[in-house]
């Protein structure tokens, strides 16, 4: 993944990805933080189980990698 000089990600679309990389740029990517990985491992929790409501079809609600 590319981020600008402000640290937005680039190119200015939807970027696609999986959830590996996602978690290693966004969460193990920021060792210092004391929360990241608890959101991470939530939001997992939490699309899990809205997955298991809807069906496979189900495309994550703020990215679309699970």
């Amino acid at each position: 993944m590319n981020f600008d000089t402000f640290g937005h990600l680039m190119p200015y679309a939807v970027i696609e990805t999986d959830l590996d990389a996602f978690e290693s740029i966004f969460v193990t990517g920021f060792p210092e933080s004391i929360t990241r990985k608890r959101i991470f491992e939530q939001y997992v929790a939490y699309a899990g189980e809205l997955r298991g409501l809807v069906g496979d079809g189900f495309c994550s609600g703020w990215m679309g990698v699970l």
